[in-house]
This record gives C-alpha cells, structure tokens and sequence, in this order.
C-alpha cells in the first residue's frame, strides 16, 4: 500500500526542497568561508605589502646597506632568522627591505602606554601575523605605567609560541631577536656597551 506522502515526494518541488536547496545551502556556506579567506588572505597581502614600502623608505633616509650572503637564505620552505638587536626600527626594516620572502617578526609589546595604541598595533600584528609577547620582568617593575600586567605574560607566550610554529610548518620566514632587547632604544636602555649581548633566554624568561 502507497503511502498518502509519495505523489507529493514525487512533485518537483519537493525534490527543489529536499536536493536542491539543502545543496544551496552547502554551497552558500562554502562560498562565505571562501569569500572569509579571500577577504583575509587580501588584508594580509596588503599588510606586508604596506610594511614592506615602510621598511623601503626608513632604510632610505640615511642608512647604508651592505648585503652579505643573501646567497645562503632559501628562498622557499621554514625559514627562522635569529638575529643580533641592535637597533630598535632599522633592524627589522633592514630584513624587510632586502629579503624578497615575506617575512614575520617576532616582537614584544609591554612598551605600549595606551590603550588605543594597544588595540591599534595587537590589530596590525594580527594583520601582519607577527607573533606577540610580553617582557615579564619590564612588566613587573613597580614604576611600569603601561597598558600591559605581568599576569597576561605567560599566555601571549603561549600563543606566540604556538603562531611561530604555525608559520613554521606553513613554509614561512620568521624574525626573531633572542636578546629580546636592542642596544639602541629610544624607551629604555637596557645595554650599558654598544657591544653587549643577552643571553638568548631573556626572551623566554616568565
């Protein structure tokens, strides 16, 4: 015996309703996950490319350059940059202007003393995808009036660390200085000798 539900299974617009707009559906959240992407693949392009004209014009105004065994740095696959700091602006710039790879840098925040610039520059470094922390001991200093507390060190190391070998296994280059502070820094000198160098455990230190 038919079932009362099988001519109206059999119409057209029940099989509109029950194949084809369950697949629209699909279709259009596959669409908005892909127009997502696109629309934040774009804004990261932009990013790099924006901060790479910076770089391009700080290196410009009165830097000279001399460029040696660029020969040695694969230009596919991880690439991880361990750097000596020791200017605060040119270091970074200097890479970013000779290196033909997009490159990430690892950097630390705890100098920001507003809370707009926080928020300006976390956005930028998300943009950007560039791996954040914060320096415990500059954070615990009981004269420190900065946007930033010690107790947020030990989580924005966690996630730097698990972005940095993200970017890693996703084929990318990344920057970063162990030393964790520069010799030449307009906010606080830590480095009493121009050739004074940290132990690379400064920057881990929580």
């Amino acid at each position: 015996m038919k079932s009362q539900w099988w001519p109206l299974a059999r119409s057209p617009r029940c099989g509109i309703m029950l194949g084809v707009l369950p697949r629209m559906r699909i279709w259009q959240a596959s669409w908005g996950e892909k127009r997502a992407a696109w629309i934040a693949n774009s804004i990261r392009a932009i990013s790099h490319r924006v901060v790479k004209i910076g770089a391009l014009l700080i290196v410009s105004l009165g830097v000279y350059v001399r460029v040696e065994g660029l020969d040695h740095v694969p230009a596919h696959g991880p690439l991880l940059i361990v750097a000596r700091h020791y200017h605060h602006l040119y270091d970074g710039s200097i890479l970013l202007r000779t290196l033909s790879r997009r490159l990430r840098i690892f950097v630390a925040l705890d100098w920001v003393g507003s809370r707009w610039q926080r928020m300006l520059i976390e956005q930028a470094c998300a943009a950007l995808t560039w791996p954040v922390i914060l320096r415990g001991e500059r954070l615990r200093r009981r004269d420190a009036v900065l946007q930033y507390k010690a107790d947020e060190v030990r989580s924005y190391l966690r996630r730097a660390m698990q972005n940095s070998v993200m970017l890693l296994c996703q084929q990318e280059a990344l920057l970063i200085f162990p030393e964790a502070y520069p010799n030449i820094d307009p906010s606080q000198m830590q480095k009493l000798m121009e050739r004074a160098f940290f132990p690379s455990t400064q920057v881990l230190r929580v």
